[in-house]
């Protein structure tokens, strides 16, 4: 990805990992690669990942965890009186090598790039990843419910996500050498390149919900909510990158304040956006007979629009060529010699960056489909929701995200236990082209949980659960139904 078309704050740390891995050219020759290392430390929440349901209580103190607002906005009939619920989680910790291999896909990635022009004795030092996720806090989200005018009306407050990143990549250096014509004969002019980079990263989608239901007939009933979606993204990073160039015997360092010449390396971000979106839902269920039941849902989600702006510098070598990484011409040189000033090999140039006034996040509308069976105090609910759309992030002509075409969740209940086991079909896409879809790689990701609710003293609902899949997360509720 050429840093000056891109807005991620990652290519701070990209550029110089991806610039030594594709040289182009029989001129240029890879010297050195050391891969150095990676630590990402996140603090992350998500009520969309959990397997947590704000179920219905009967009269009897059974827990319906299938009934769930959340679920279908319709399944908020039959309360009677006001009901509040309040839910949380403590701390959990995501591991991303459990579902992919990271440091496999470097390593291939970087073998693949330095096949076909690695110097003769080249032995690559493969980055060391460390990449933790962690909630460090209880994340909340509750709502309120009560009977008015022959109607259920529902206020919920969810976090679908927070994410507060902090990346560190230490010890990059690489050598890489080109051949430049003297005198009818050729020379070597050698760049050393090192890098220490640090990038931070706040990431926030809060949803505030309003919601009402009816019953029609008995047999019907429908429901409506509308979500309102605030986000706020904020970036401040810096890379210090040193270096030099080597020519006939002499050493020529960067970031030297004695050159006439401008010769920075360093790279910054700064810089943050904020907005919102809406969502609009509609659902319904029809009960058939006292064993099954089914249900539907038409979900409808508007692009988060974000507006600000950032803050990007970047100083340019001007014989790193990094057009090349893009390029099938294998006469492309990574490492120009047509773009060394022999006299100032030190020279950069400030890259003027285009930013955009906005910035687009995308949730996924859908369609579901579900149906109940119910015998007695045992049900079985399993419903399929079919999506449009992705998760993600567009900025200008820069798309990156997760695709998801449809997910299968079943829910299993006893009494007052419960079972709930989803599978999503999600697809990691990244397209800095703007050919939305290209590429990607499918990724089954499972979900199973266990929980137990119960009533106590009529008045005091408490629900207690434990997700197994895809990472141990231990999640409860209480509130108060009057």
């Amino acid at each position: 990805m050429v840093m000056k078309k891109t807005w991620i704050v990652f290519s701070l740390i990209f550029l110089f990992y991806g610039a030594p891995l594709f040289s182009q050219s029989a001129g240029s020759r890879i010297q050195r690669l050391v891969g150095g290392h990676l630590s990402v430390a996140g603090t992350f929440s998500s009520s969309a990942l959990s397997t947590f349901h704000a179920g219905r209580f009967t009269a009897s103190g059974d827990y319906l965890a299938w009934m769930d607002f959340y679920q279908n906005p319709a399944f908020s009939t039959g309360i009677k009186k006001p009901y509040v619920a309040y839910f949380m989680a403590p701390p959990i910790s995501i591991h991303p090598n459990r579902f992919i291999d990271i440091d496999g896909r470097v390593q291939s990635a970087m073998n693949n790039g330095v096949a076909n022009y690695r110097a003769p004795g080249l032995a690559i030092e493969y980055p060391q990843t460390d990449l933790v996720f962690r909630t460090n806090q209880l994340w909340g989200q509750g709502l309120v419910s009560f009977p008015a005018g022959g109607m259920v009306f529902t206020f919920g407050y969810q976090r679908p996500l927070f994410l507060n990143l902090n990346a560190y990549l230490t010890g990059i250096e690489t050598t890489i050498s080109t051949e430049v014509p003297m005198g009818g004969q050729t020379s070597d002019v050698v760049l050393n390149a090192y890098l220490d980079a640090a990038v931070h990263l706040t990431f926030s989608v809060d949803k505030t919900s309003i919601g009402g239901s009816k019953i029609i007939r008995n047999r019907f009933a429908f429901g409506f909510s509308i979500d309102r979606y605030g986000g706020n993204v904020k970036s401040q990073g810096f890379a210090d990158a040193q270096g030099d160039m080597l020519f006939n015997g002499q050493e020529y360092i960067f970031n030297n304040p004695n050159d006439a010449w401008y010769n920075k390396l360093t790279q910054s971000i700064s810089g943050g956006y904020q907005g919102s979106g809406w969502r609009t839902t509609w659902g319904g269920w029809y009960f058939y007979n006292k064993s099954f039941l089914f249900d539907a849902v038409l979900s409808m989600q508007s692009p988060i629009r974000l507006e600000g702006d950032f803050n990007i510098l970047v100083n340019k070598i001007p014989a790193l060529n990094l057009n090349a990484l893009s390029s099938n011409n294998p006469n492309e040189e990574i490492l120009d010699p047509a773009g060394l000033d022999l006299a100032r090999l030190t020279l950069t140039q400030p890259v003027q960056n285009k930013t955009y006034p906005e910035m687009l996040l995308h949730l996924p509308s859908y369609l579901k489909l579900g149906v109940l069976y119910q015998k007695s105090n045992l049900y079985w609910y399993n419903n399929v929701s079919l999506k449009f759309g992705y998760t993600g992030v567009e900025y200008g002509p820069y798309k990156i995200g997760v695709s998801s075409n449809f997910d299968w969740q079943s829910i299993f209940g006893l009494n007052h236990f419960y079972i709930v086991t989803k599978i999503d079909a999600a697809k990691t896409v990244l397209d800095h082209t703007g050919k939305w879809g290209q590429g990607g790689n499918r990724v089954w990701i499972p979900s199973f949980a266990l929980g137990y609710g119960r009533l106590l003293r009529h008045h005091y609902p408490v629900q207690l659960g434990l997700s197994l899949l895809p990472e141990p997360i231990v999640y409860f509720s209480t509130g108060y139904q009057f």
